[in-house]
Formats: structure tokens, C-alpha cells, sequence
């Protein structure tokens, strides 16, 4: 078998990215060919389906094929690699193929389905009489429908419900992200089980490939849904799923794989920073099973092994395929299996870390195959599982920060997917100029579930004064700039709000239930707490007054936005990804208009800039400290030291800036929404050249600036660690004191610029 897998690959390859880009550009046309054929035992001839040869999820960064017989990310037209990153590019591609391999025992049997160069799946579902449908009819494409597609669209038009297409709960077809494509296949048919020679196993897949039309995180993404039935008459002992994938990142003999066990991530990043197609930054490509199929004890099974191997070692056998799946060598045996450092025996090889250097990593770069796989489990008749896998690329500044970059998007893609998806739409296309040019509008109003709107940014100038928080939005000052919570170490957050007793007819806040557990008491600041109140002390129910005296408890004090107190407000703000409550704040502004009333409310719509210095400046604040109750002063000592201020900045993580809408109501219990931290990969003081790990190689950049300062030629801010404007000695010592030491060790060193799930 082994000249099988080297002679259709050696062949594939030939002249395979030039017809790739072709294929990409012609991916529009609805066009399916008869597949061809491939060589069979001669006591069995495979049925030869109609395969989907140019059917490509491409609403993204990423552009890949997807067929009908199991395999994507690899163009069977051509026998050429099927994921180009990034898309358009013609000609730089990142993955071979990829496919589900699926293996069991029947009754002691070890059965397996494969999908990698040559396919075990046939188009079509299993019948209910446990024959495989016919492969050649054009029902069984691959169907490719998009956001806002109708009738117009022939697959639309005839989405094969009866076949298990997704649909809405109207019956409309379902499209899932931005861009679905739907295939269902089979292994029923003995005659195309010419790889491992094995009997069927009896299973029909049905494929849902999908992905989201936007930048960032999910840009980088396409989420693969595998629905495993077992209609095959049998119960399958000790099954196993593995994700197989002969990466191919660019150029193919140099390429390294790794796995971080925790996360269910494998990847494939180079070799070298040399590469004949990415040049001298390669991307990595990450594999991740984002839902594994169910366990015997109920339980969903994580990554149970990760294994590796190179061209000229492919599974002969059913045998050798199982034993991979096991995270054994092909033998059975554990020779390749031993960590070389600790001597463990390991079912995830080459688990380290490339990025810091640390443990167990892949050596001699050579053209990989990979797999990830998640068992066993029982697989009883009739069964189903789902699982759902992912293709993450990544792209740095070089290999190593490539693959900070694709774990940076896999975990944002991990939080979306257990959210459900709750993520923010695209920003709508830029509209035409129009003189005079509106005012700045925020970034956009958000839906509560009732499908009522309560909040709003717009109105917003976006003008903030130079707060140390993440988000603080001006570009001039603080967007990804110095800040006390690093864009790195912002979390996933859900607002849920409270019911706010109001007496119809009414416009204003009244008494919180206390009781609520919702309800939140936050730090309370002023903006010119030394001046008078502008108007008197009116405490009618009134908006324009609302200026009340005593509500200015304290004129003076650290920081220029002065704290005053601890109130009630009607939120709480929640980490969701380590389950932790956190504090919040708001600011108030002694200004006509201001709402100094000792409670957070958005300014009034069309009235206020909450950002002009008119305005109301109802400014909330998520701190990335523990909530405490207001009988507990632990962060009292640091959060009442004001804002903007010359002592180290308060922990602000997030900074909303919201107005109101005239004709909308207050919150209720049950409102809620979330905000999806879009990490970035910052880089670590002393870390010049961004590979977390501070030695020579930044020594060398750091001599090149030597003696510039803020303004020469050459000068490099990232280089001077100090900040004194000049990139000198001082700055060496600085260096001296971190030399060595990798980024996720070093007490001296920031965390590593992405967190595991």
C-alpha cells in the first residue's frame, strides 16, 4: 500500500498551484464531473459517484474545498492542495487535504473509513433498507448557500431537507455563520474500502462546512460539523473520530506539527523562516475539535491522542490506522511515543511549546501528516454523534508568532462557538461621503431578547482622555496602547441587568431592589468635583435640573476624576471565562446636564454628547478586579484613588460609552448581552522581534538603535524600555535582567499573549 500513498501524492503535486488558483477562480460556477477512478481489489468494483469538484467555502480569509466524498481542503480535480490562505492570493496554499477517518470493531473486526488523497465515502445517505443510495444522482452535491441567497440560488431552491439539510424553524434552509455548505456521504458500498481493505462500517455523514464573513479571529476560521450515523446494522466497539490532515504549509518538506493537549489543538507551523511560497513569514495552520463526540459515560471526550508522521509512513493496515488512533506507532509499540526529555510514555506527541521552547517539540522538518483524535466510545445501532472541527490559520510576523496568531484565533473561536455564536455582525459597507459630513456614530446598538433597544452608542465622539483601559477609543491615546489590562488579558464579559422600578409615563431612575442579586454596588467618580453644583439643588424628577449638591461628596482627591462613593447600579458584570463576578464603576460630570444623581444611566439621545463636555458622561467601567460587596473595602484602597491620575492606572478593562433612546424602556431581569474580547498579540518588554523568548536575537536589534532617540532616524519606542526617549544602557541593564527567559516562565515577563480555555 505504501507505493499507493507516494505515487498518487507524488503525482498530485505536479503543476497543483497553478491549477489551484484556476479552480479558485472558476469556484462560482456550478459545475459537477463524474469522479475518477481508482484502482479496486478485483472481487470488487467501487461505484463510481458524482463527486463535487469545485464547490469552495470562501467568505473569508480562507478559501477551501469541499466535496461530497468526505475529504476537504484538497482538490481532487487536480490532485492538488484545497486551502489557500489567504484567499486570493493564487498560489500560496496551506493545507494538502484533511478528512474523517473513522474506525471500530464489529463483532472483534477492526472496520475503518478514510478520507485522505483516495476516499472510503461515497456521495448519498444510507436507504433505510441499508443500502447506500445511488452516488451518481446530482441530488447528492455538495450545496453552497450564503447569507441573504433566495430562490435565485438552485441549491437554495432545492436544499435537501429529507436528506438532513439545517433548516430554520420556518423550513427555509439554515445558513449557518455567513456561507453554509451542506454534503451527506456514506461507507456502504464495499467496493471503494480500497484502502485498508476493511468491510463497511456502515455510516452516513452528514457534512455542514461553514464560516463568517469577517475580520479578525473568525476571519481565520472554517467550522466543520460532522453528523455520524450509525445506520450499518451493527453496534461499533471501541470507536474512534480522528481530524487527518496532510498539512503542506507552503512549501511541503519542511514542516513541523505540535499540540497543546489542554486546548484540543494541533498545529503545523515551519520549519524555518524561509519558505518558497510565504517567504519569510509562514503562517501555521491549527486543527481543533471544538465539540467531541459523546463518551460512554455521557460526557463529551476531549483530544484523547495526537499523532504524527511523514510521507512514506502512511498506515498500511486497519491495524496500523487503529493503532495511530490509539496514540500508539503503527506496531502497537511505544517507541515514538516516549517523551525524549521526561521518558513518559504519551498518547499526544510533540506536546511542548515551539513559542517558548519548552518541552517535547517536533524536530527534522519534512512533509507531515497529522492526526487528532477523540475515543473510543460504543457506537450502537442507530446512534448519532456530532462532532465539530475546526481549520485555524495564523499569521505573524514569523513561524513562531504565527502560531501565537492561530492560538489567539482558535480560542476566540472556542468561546464563540460554546456562545453559541452571540457575536457582534459585520460593520456594514463604508456609505458614500455626503456633505456636510454627519457627526461620529458609535459602534452600533445592540439587541436585547425581547427585541426592544435600550442602549446605544451613538452620539459618541470617541474623544476619551487618555485612560489606562484596553478600550478606551481614541485612537491618539489609548486604542492598544500602554494600558493597565493589556489587549492580551482581556476576557469574554456578560452584562446582566436588573429590572429598574419605573411608574408609567416616567422617564427616570427609581429605588433598585436591593435584594436583587444582580444589582451591583459600583465606584462612583466625578468629573470637576471642585466646582459648585451649576444649577441648585433641585430634586424634582425632571431631567434638565438633575444637578443635585449633595451628591458631591468628595471636591477634591486623587486623580482628576475624583471618587465619591459606592452605589448601587442595576448590572452585573461577569467574566465568563473563569466564572468570576467583577467590580464596575461609572462617571458623572458636575456640568449642566451632567445627571449627577448618584446613579448610572446613558445620556439622554439627541440631547448630550456623552463624551462633549456638555454632556452627561455616564461612562461605565469594568475593572478586571474581583467583586467585593460594599462592606468589603479589599479594593477600596486602589479604586478610590480617582481616574487619570499620576499613580499607577486603576485596572480598567472595558470602557462603555452609551446614550439613550427616547422611546425605549428601562432594563428588565433576563436582559443581557456580551462583549468578545478580539485578542491581539502584543509583545513583551525586552522581546524585540515578538518570539516570546528575550535573548540574542534582540540583543542584535537592540544594538542596531543604539543611541537614537525620540525623533532620529532608527529610533525604535518598542526598544526603549524605559520610556526616557532615548535607547541606551539603561535600556541594556533592563535587558540584562530578562535575558533568557521565555515569556510564560519569567516572573519578569508579561503572560504569553493568549489564554487557554
Amino acid at each position: 500500500m505504501e507505493w499507493r500513498d507516494q505515487a498518487l501524492k507524488s503525482f498530485f503535486k505536479i503543476c497543483c498551484g497553478m491549477m489551484l488558483s484556476t479552480i479558485l477562480t472558476l469556484a462560482s460556477m456550478s459545475v459537477s464531473t463524474v469522479g475518477i477512478a481508482l484502482a479496486a481489489s478485483p472481487s470488487q468494483k467501487p461505484r463510481l459517484g458524482k463527486v463535487s469538484y469545485d464547490q469552495v467555502i470562501d467568505v473569508n480569509n480562507i478559501a477551501m474545498f469541499v466535496t461530497n466524498q468526505g475529504s476537504f481542503a484538497f482538490d481532487p480535480a487536480t490532485g492538488g492542495p484545497g486551502l489557500e490562505f489567504p484567499r486570493g492570493t493564487y498560489g500560496q496554499t496551506a493545507v494538502f487535504a484533511a478528512g474523517p477517518w473513522i474506525a471500530g470493531k464489529v463483532n472483534g473486526e477492526i472496520r475503518v473509513a478514510i478520507a485522505e488523497y483516495s476516499f472510503e465515502y461515497a456521495p448519498g445517505p444510507i436507504l433505510p433498507d441499508g443500502t447506500p443510495a445511488d452516488p451518481q444522482l446530482d441530488r447528492y452535491r455538495v450545496y453552497k448557500i450564503s447569507k441573504g441567497d433566495g430562490m435565485e440560488n438552485p441549491d437554495y431552491a432545492q436544499w435537501p431537507v429529507e436528506d438532513g439539510a439545517p433548516v430554520n424553524p420556518d423550513g427555509t434552509p439554515m445558513v449557518l455563520g455567513d456561507q453554509t455548505l451542506w454534503a451527506v456521504y456514506n461507507d456502504a458500498d464495499p467496493g471503494i474500502h480500497f484502502n485498508m481493505q476493511t468491510a463497511p462500517l456502515g455510516i452516513e455523514i452528514q457534512q455542514t462546512t461553514f464560516g463568517f464573513n469577517r475580520t479578525g479571529p473568525l476571519g481565520n476560521v472554517v467550522f466543520v460539523k460532522f453528523l455520524i450515523i450509525n445506520k450499518g446494522g451493527n453496534t461499533i466497539d471501541s470507536t474512534y473520530v480522528s481530524l487527518w490532515s496532510d498539512p503542506d504549509l507552503g512549501q511541503s518538506d519542511n514542516d513541523l506539527v505540535g499540540c497543546d493537549v489542554e486546548t484540543n489543538f494541533g498545529f503545523c507551523y515551519n520549519g524555518s523562516n524561509t519558505d518558497s511560497q510565504y517567504g519569510s513569514s509562514p503562517p501555521a495552520v491549527g486543527y481543533d475539535f471544538f465539540k467531541g463526540p459523546i463518551g460512554d459515560d455521557g460526557v463529551e471526550l476531549p483530544m484523547t491522542s495526537f499523532n504524527k508522521y511523514i510521507n512514506g509512513r502512511d498506515p498500511q493496515t486497519a491495524e496500523e490506522t487503529y493503532n495511530y488512533m490509539k496514540g500508539l506507532d503503527p506496531d502497537g509499540g511505544v517507541a515514538d511515543h516516549t517523551d525524549p526529555i521526561t521518558g513518559q510514555v504519551k498518547a499526544f506527541m510533540v506536546d511542548g511549546d515551539p513559542v517558548t521552547g519548552a518541552g517535547w517539540l517536533d524536530e527534522n522538518p519534512a512533509d507531515r501528516r497529522l492526526m487528532l483524535t477523540a475515543g473510543p466510545f460504543t457506537f450502537a445501532l442507530g446512534d448519532t454523534q456530532e462532532v465539530v472541527v475546526g481549520i485555524i490559520m495564523g499569521q505573524g510576523q514569523d513561524r513562531l508568532t504565527s502560531i501565537t496568531a492561530a492560538r489567539v484565533n482558535d480560542a476566540f473561536a472556542q468561546s464563540a462557538f460554546d456562545a453559541d455564536f452571540v457575536v457582534f455582525p459585520p460593520p456594514p459597507p463604508p456609505s458614500p461621503p455626503t456633505p456636510p459630513p454627519p457627526p461620529p456614530v458609535g459602534i452600533k446598538d445592540w439587541d436585547i431578547p425581547s427585541g426592544e433597544r435600550w442602549y446605544t452608542w451613538a452620539n459618541t465622539d470617541w474623544g476619551a482622555e487618555g485612560f489606562g483601559g484596553a478600550m478606551t477609543g481614541d485612537v491618539a491615546h489609548q486604542w492598544f496602547g500602554p494600558t493597565s489590562v493589556p489587549p492580551s488579558r482581556l476576557v469574554n464579559v456578560e452584562l446582566r441587568f436588573t429590572s429598574v422600578i419605573e411608574d408609567e409615563g416616567e422617564d427616570q431612575y427609581k429605588p433598585l431592589d436591593l435584594t436583587n442579586p444582580n444589582v451591583s454596588w459600583g465606584y462612583r467618580y466625578l468629573r470637576g468635583a471642585g466646582a459648585p453644583p451649576p444649577a441648585p439643588a433641585d430634586q424634582t424628577t425632571t431631567k434638565s435640573p438633575y444637578d443635585w449638591s449633595h451628591y458631591i461628596i468628595n471636591t477634591s482627591g486623587p486623580g482628576v476624576y475624583v471618587y465619591q462613593e459606592r452605589n448601587p447600579i442595576a448590572l452585573s458584570v461577569w467574566d465568563v471565562e473563569n466564572n468570576r463576578r467583577l467590580e464596575v464603576g461609572w462617571l458623572e460630570n458636575n456640568r449642566p446636564g451632567g445627571l449627577v444623581n448618584g446613579a448610572y444611566g446613558p445620556a439622554w439621545a439627541g440631547e448630550f454628547s456623552n463624551l462633549a463636555a456638555s454632556g452627561p458622561r455616564e461612562w461605565l467601567f469594568i475593572f478586571d478586579r474581583d467583586y467585593t460587596e460594599p462592606n468589603d473595602d479589599s479594593n477600596l484602597a486602589e479604586l478610590s484613588q480617582g481616574l487619570i491620575n499620576d499613580n499607577p492606572a486603576p485596572p480598567i478593562m472595558y470602557i462603555i460609552f452609551a446614550a439613550r433612546r427616547f422611546a425605549d424602556r428601562f432594563p428588565q431581569d433576563g436582559d443581557s448581552f456580551l462583549i468578545l474580547a478580539n485578542r491581539v498579540n502584543d509583545i513583551n518588554p525586552g522581546d524585540f522581534n515578538g518570539d516570546d523568548t528575550i535573548n540574542f536575537s534582540d540583543f542584535l536589534l537592540f544594538v542596531v538603535a543604539f543611541g537614537t532617540g525620540s525623533g532620529d532616524a532608527g529610533f525604535d519606542a518598542q526598544m526603549d524600555l524605559n520610556g526616557d526617549g532615548m535607547i541606551d544602557f539603561s535600556d541594556f541593564l533592563i535587558f540584562v535582567d530578562h535575558y533568557g527567559s521565555g515569556t510564560s516562565g519569567s516572573k519578569a515577563a508579561l503572560p504569553l499573549p493568549y489564554p487557554y480555555r
